[in-house]
């Protein structure tokens, strides 16, 4: 029973969506593990249905053009406003 309840409550956690501040931060520290974490937690706060297309799009992609996106999405949140969602910057870069 607490094993359920445990999992109950998991199912329907809140997500904390990435915000373009903790990208910066992540991509500043130079840490890929970071870059990557930051990187890929704004793609599985995405709805479900369009969650797996990013995944696998940006997953399939060699690593010149993984490169290529993590800076752009850099770019794109410089000027954007810190607390901008990661996921709406990921949105228009990909």
């Amino acid at each position: 029973m607490k094993m359920f309840l445990f999992l109950a409550l998991l199912a329907f956690q809140a997500k904390s969506a990435q915000h373009c501040s903790e990208y910066v931060v992540a991509y500043n520290s130079g840490d890929i593990k970071n870059i990557w974490g930051s990187f890929m937690n704004a793609i599985y706060d995405m709805p479900t249905v369009i969650k797996d297309e990013y995944e696998l799009k940006f997953l399939n992609l060699d690593a010149k053009s993984k490169i290529t996106i993590l800076e752009s999405v850099l770019e794109e949140c410089s000027v954007t406003q810190s607390n901008e969602n990661l996921e709406t910057v990921i949105k228009k870069v990909m």
